[in-house]
């Protein structure tokens, strides 16, 4: 999961960057780029549940 957690972080600063720059030098709607936020927060937060879901499923070998 270490590593899901570090790409996470690098695509939640792709998203804002992406969406800001949609926003300003584009001229799209705010709404689209506080859509583009909110789809991305609902793939972080279903990336992070199955992540925990599945950690949870694996038997320990202890």
């Amino acid at each position: 999961m270490t590593y899901v957690k570090a790409f996470l972080n690098i695509d939640w600063m792709v998203v804002l960057v992406a969406s800001t720059f949609l926003y300003i030098k584009w001229g799209a709607p705010l709404l689209v780029s506080l859509g583009l936020i909110m789809f991305a927060a609902i793939v972080t937060i279903l990336v992070t549940w199955q992540g925990k879901k599945k950690k949870e499923e694996r038997p320990s070998d202890g």
